[in-house]
């Protein structure tokens, strides 16, 4: 990837990555008025992307006489980090909420499934919303009790609120009960032995 700001011409460019990778670039540059101005072209393009889509999904609907398909909700990971950048508070909490309401909703639909729990929980867990991530693992546990990857994802969230001992005892029980996905316990462990002494 070259990152030449040359490289970008501005009026022909269709692709949101091209000025995603270019405003990193004038961030290292120190050149943050530039940046910004290719958050927001970058944004735009999802925006366009994400109505181009929505038009796709409605066309779809009234052909084929269905309910319209669940938000989706790819990129907006990209478009809350992008819109944090510009320091637009506001748009980076309408996004987190209405990914949190997907998820519920995904959640709602599927209350067997532990994936389900499960996204919502590392939606949680990178909102440092500690708590609620793992009321959500704790689910996913329930669910399937041998799955370390769960496990480690509720053991790293104890780890976050220094609850050291008990992520400890839950690797622990984790690595003893199976050692399918074993990786997903081995940093958390390491971290509450560390912390332990």
């Amino acid at each position: 990837v070259k990152l030449s700001t040359a490289e970008i011409k501005d009026h022909i460019s269709e692709y949101s990555t091209d000025f995603k990778e270019r405003a990193d670039y004038y961030d290292k540059l120190g050149e943050a008025k530039k940046a910004a101005e290719d958050r927001r072209k970058t944004l735009a393009i999802y925006d366009k992307d994400e109505k181009e889509k929505r038009d796709e999904e409605a066309l779809e609907k009234d052909h084929l006489e269905k309910d319209q398909p669940a938000e989706d909700l790819s990129g907006i990971g990209s478009k809350i980090e992008l819109y944090d950048k510009l320091g637009d508070l506001k748009k980076v909490g309408q996004l987190r909420a209405r990914e949190i309401a997907a998820q519920d909703a995904i959640v709602a639909s599927s209350p067997a499934s532990a994936d389900a729990y499960h996204s919502r929980g590392l939606i949680f867990e990178e909102r440092k919303q500690f708590d609620l991530a793992l009321n959500d693992y704790a689910r996913a546990m329930i669910l399937h009790p041998k799955d370390n990857h769960y496990i480690g994802h509720h053991a790293d969230c104890l780890n976050q609120l220094k609850r050291y001992q008990q992520a400890y005892d839950e690797c622990q029980n984790g690595l003893k009960a199976s050692t399918r996905y074993s990786e997903f316990v081995l940093g958390p462990l390491a971290e509450a032995s560390e912390q332990l002494g």
